[in-house]
């Protein structure tokens, strides 16, 4: 009792001589949504199967951690500079998770049901700058509209994030991508902070000022959508299961399979724009199947 009296203390105290910081919603929205989601373990019921006639050591060694007990993920909201999420000692590594292994990672409903943004990085850039959002893929749109000659996708895929984040590369001039413009509105040299639209401000070189912008901006954006959803899906059967980079992997009920044109159109409607969302079902997490909706 003295130990949660002096917490509480502690607590009252920080409230009463700090400002909240103007990500404090986002941060308080995002926890409450971390720890439902933590209270659907992950269904690994095959994995023991695979561990009798495998010959995986990373295999092993990840059911020696979770293959006789109930595993969850467990996010630390804290873990980067950027915001993005990472996981927990002790939290199942759905993160960093080989794929061969992923086929073990089953839904406890009936489906598995990703919602992930179509480039999210690039899309972040194109809404900072003050552009619509292209209703195809940003590489395919790319090509027609930035590059302007005949590559593969994979090619504008490799070209785009190879000048993105080297500053001394000019291998890409075009009025939708302007890094300079960005880091004028977004970054104080004097200070050594980037200021996101989300609210955070974090400490960078300028070297690094374009990369921490997009990429925590492009994670609170999904962080705000997970939010979204999970709260949606609390009178569903359905629930998310996990959130991985820049999507959200949803364990759905059949029951629930009419709500999938709401739930995608849900996360794509982002304060940055309306950004263009790939749907995939699956039985498995490393079986998952885009399809169109």
């Amino acid at each position: 009792r003295h130990y949660f009296d002096t917490k509480n203390e502690i607590t009252k105290w920080v409230f009463e001589n700090y400002e909240p910081p103007a990500h404090y919603s986002l941060l308080k929205n995002a926890q409450g949504a971390i720890k439902e989601l933590k209270k659907h373990p992950i269904n690994l019921n095959s994995f023991g199967v695979y561990i009798a006639a495998a010959d995986d050591l990373k295999a092993k060694h990840l059911y020696d951690q979770f293959g006789e007990t109930t595993p969850y993920i467990d996010y630390d909201l804290f873990g980067t500079v950027t915001g993005r999420l990472t996981t927990k000692r002790g939290s199942f590594p759905i993160l960093n998770l080989k794929k061969e292994l992923k086929v073990h990672v089953r839904p406890t409903n009936d489906v598995f049901l990703e919602l992930d943004f179509n480039a999210a990085e690039i899309r972040t850039m194109l809404a900072l700058q003050g552009h619509e959002q292209p209703e195809e893929d940003i590489h395919e749109w790319n090509i027609k509209n930035v590059f302007k000659k005949e590559m593969s996708r994979d090619e504008a895929k490799t070209k785009i994030f190879a000048w993105l984040y080297n500053q001394k590369s000019n291998a890409i001039k075009s009025d939708y991508y302007n890094r300079e413009s960005l880091l004028e509105r977004y970054y104080t040299e004097g200070e050594e902070v980037v200021r996101t639209p989300f609210g955070r401000a974090i400490g960078a070189p300028i070297s690094k000022g374009l990369n921490y912008l997009l990429q925590s901006s492009s994670s609170d954006n999904t962080l705000e959508r997970f939010v979204r959803v999970s709260n949606f899906l609390r009178a569903t059967r359905s629930h998310v299961a996990a959130v991985v980079h820049d999507s959200v992997v949803i364990d759905l009920h059949r029951d629930d399979r009419r709500l999938i044109p709401q739930l995608k159109e849900m996360f794509g409607d982002t304060r940055l724009g309306q950004f263009k969302v790939n749907c995939s079902l699956g039985k498995n997490l490393g079986d998952m199947r885009e399809f169109k909706w």
